[in-house]
């Protein structure tokens, strides 16, 4: 796992640094972009696959996101495996018949339209019975609070990290 996380965002980088280089430009700005590149696609692969979506929505929405933005993106991945069970089951069933279907068939899609309709519906109903307001105040089951502790290493770290970077030009 390790090593994927190493090696998956040296490729942007590569690529980044490559165009540089390519294009005859100093040596000095292709390994800058190729840092930078490291650095923001190491971090974006971290947070994709280190951070549950569902607890960063809630967070976000104690922070000020609205709430009927966090609650319909909630449903959108709850939805997920419902949807995924039905086009597998509308995908053996055509193979059963010997009519395979194929993944730009318009049936896959309506299908997704149809049962994401009655999933939307079953969902209202389930927010409705549980008393959801759009407009009411909500008490959160977890109260996130921001950690000065992290806030100073953030800061600390920027500031190391500035500095080795001006002494070492």
């Amino acid at each position: 796992v390790i090593g994927a996380t190493i090696i998956v965002p040296l490729f942007p980088a590569i690529g980044s640094y490559w165009s540089i280089r390519v294009q005859g430009i100093h040596l000095e700005l292709a390994s800058v972009m190729f840092t930078r590149t490291f650095a923001f696609a190491l971090l974006g692969f971290l947070m994709a696959f280190s951070v549950d979506l569902e607890e960063l929505l809630l967070v976000l929405e104690q922070k000020g996101l609205p709430p009927h933005f966090v609650y319909g993106l909630l449903v959108i991945i709850h939805a997920f495996p419902y949807i995924r069970r039905e086009v597998v089951q509308m995908k053996e069933a055509s193979q059963l018949r010997g009519r395979p279907l194929h993944f730009w068939s318009s049936l896959y899609y309506i299908k997704v339209i149809f049962t994401a309709y009655h999933l939307q519906e079953q969902y209202e109903q389930a927010m409705i019975s549980h008393g959801f307001d759009e407009k009411g105040k909500r008490t959160p089951s977890i109260i996130w609070k921001n950690d000065g502790k992290a806030l100073g290493w953030m800061i600390l770290l920027f500031v190391v990290g500035n500095s080795i970077g001006w002494l070492w030009r």
